[in-house]
């Protein structure tokens, strides 16, 4: 297990660079990168990387990320690792509802559409598939 020290500085990072994203978002509604990297992938954009863009894509939705953390909450339950099993069901359900409860208070409008390999709905930030995967 890490060092306390090293637990608080990680976490603190994170919280640090949330807040600096967070100030981004208030003030220009959106970050001034978004379009531009968004308009550069789609000229790099060729059958064989859009087919692996979706698969890690997938990777990382609801259903697989919740399929994924009950089947680890499961078997480290089985396995008497109930600490584990309830910081796995507890951080996974937190960050599932705070990035809900996130995408509401900012209602960030996501980019251009015809930039989207898949369909998509729902707000733009924060990242649903970073903050479902920070957990797991």
């Amino acid at each position: 297990m890490l060092p306390i020290a090293t637990r608080f500085v990680s976490m603190f990072s994170g919280v640090l660079a949330f807040a600096w994203v967070e100030r981004r978002m208030g003030e220009d509604h959106g970050l001034s990168f978004d379009e531009p990297v968004l308009r550069w992938l789609l000229r790099k954009r060729t059958p064989e990387l859009t087919r692996a863009v979706l698969f890690v894509t997938q990777l990382g939705s609801g259903r697989v990320l919740t399929a994924v953390s009950i089947v680890a909450t499961v078997a480290l339950w089985a396995r008497g690792n109930r600490r584990a099993a309830r910081f796995i069901a507890i951080t996974a359900s937190g960050a599932g509802l705070s990035n809900q409860g996130l995408k509401a208070l900012y209602r960030r409008e996501r980019p251009d559409v015809t930039l989207h390999l898949s369909q998509t709905t729902g707000f733009g930030f924060p990242s649903g598939h970073a903050m479902a995967s920070a957990p797991i």
